[in-house]
């Protein structure tokens, strides 16, 4: 379920769309919400963090090669960022899992969907999230990954979000921490839209009107 704020006065509201959300809310599928997003973390920002993420893991990886893994599919831009400010070097892999089956989401429903490619067996690994958040599927992934005998392994996130937290992951590094706000842009998205915004934005429903 989508969280519903109120716009705060210093951010800035860049664009609104209109949407049909079908069963959210329990509203009729005819009624029509006008989605804004405003401006949460600008694309400076993003970029700053990224260069000094990478340039930690540089220093913290010296005379190794570091084995990144991205979680698809919100971290893909922030993986392709960091990858590119880490001076060591860098081998990529992806994975996606989920804890998701009929419609519940528990531990128990934990399964690989994408696997990764290659083997991290001795590896020194760090796992790329785009935000951590209540944890369910991400310290079961964890526990996944270490049960594949890396070296090492290290969970770097871009949005930290403790307001979420029900399952602890320990956090080597992160970007932001962030309020309990609905975010998108920079590879994350709201019914596959707006992945591609160079910013990340506080989605909010601003109004909604009958078709």
């Amino acid at each position: 379920m989508m969280s519903l704020m109120v716009l705060l006065g210093n951010k800035i509201a860049i664009t609104s769309t209109h949407f049909i959300i079908h069963g959210s809310f329990q509203m009729s599928p005819t009624e029509r919400f006008i989605l804004k997003i405003s401006t949460y973390i600008s694309e400076e920002e993003l970029e700053n963090r990224v260069k000094d993420l990478g340039a930690e893991i540089s220093r913290d990886y010296e005379g190794k090669t570091v084995h990144l893994i991205c979680v698809m599919s919100g971290a893909f831009m922030f993986c392709a960022d960091l990858a590119r400010y880490i001076n060591v070097p860098v081998h990529l892999d992806f994975i996606d899992a989920s804890s998701v089956k009929d419609g519940v989401k528990s531990k128990e429903n934990f399964h690989i969907r994408y696997p990764l490619r290659n083997s991290i067996e001795g590896k020194d690994v760090i796992v790329l999230e785009d935000i951590v958040d209540t944890g369910v599927t991400l310290s079961s992934l964890l526990t996944y990954l270490q049960g594949l005998r890396p070296q090492s392994l290290k969970l770097a996130s871009l949005l930290y979000k403790p307001a979420k937290v029900e399952y602890k992951v320990k956090l080597a590094y992160y970007g932001f921490e962030i309020e309990d706000f609905y975010v998108v842009g920079y590879g994350m998205d709201y019914n596959g839209e707006y992945r591609a915004l160079p910013f990340i934005g506080n989605l909010e429903i601003a109004s909604s009107e009958k078709e």
